[in-house]
């Protein structure tokens, strides 16, 4: 077997099971991304839905007079106040971090923003980012579908 020296000697001569990069048809990565990115984009639309929901409630819940003299309240309320004040900020911030999940979700299923997708999915399998925990093992999915081949080149 002679080989000629501009060719790789260790090349495979049978069949790749890697995908032709050449081609534009993108839907077999698109079929990929589809489905955990649709839930986690569901998922982060029903948390915005529950956190302005719980934010008219807790700031209904705020009673304006403790914090004329904070310091003259009774302890046990200004522990409630405190509390409230501290949903309340958690619930603010959390509306942002959704609304990018929602941008990632839309960037992946275009296949685009291959950093911005990995950074959502990334958050998506921290506990506390999403909803009771759903959206950690649609994240791990994510992750999984994000490591196929056809997705790595079919990302730009």
């Amino acid at each position: 077997m002679d080989i000629p020296p501009y060719e790789n000697p260790y090349k495979s001569t049978g069949p790749t099971l890697t995908p032709d990069a050449s081609g534009p048809d993108d839907s077999a990565a698109k079929a990929l991304v589809k489905p955990p990115a649709m839930i986690l984009m569901i998922l982060s639309i029903i948390s915005i839905v529950l956190s302005g929901g719980v934010l008219i409630f807790s700031a209904g819940q705020i009673d304006m007079a403790i914090f004329e003299d904070f310091t003259r309240a009774n302890p046990v309320e200004q522990e409630k106040a405190v509390n409230v004040i501290g949903n309340l900020v958690g619930l603010i911030l959390s509306i942002p971090f959704h609304i990018f999940f929602i941008f990632a979700c839309k960037k992946m299923m275009k296949l685009e923003s291959k950093s911005v997708v990995w950074m959502m999915l990334i958050l998506a399998v921290i506990p506390c980012c999403t909803p009771c925990c759903l959206g950690l093992p649609i994240g791990i999915w994510g992750i999984v579908v994000m490591n196929d081949p056809i997705v790595k080149l079919a990302f730009k």
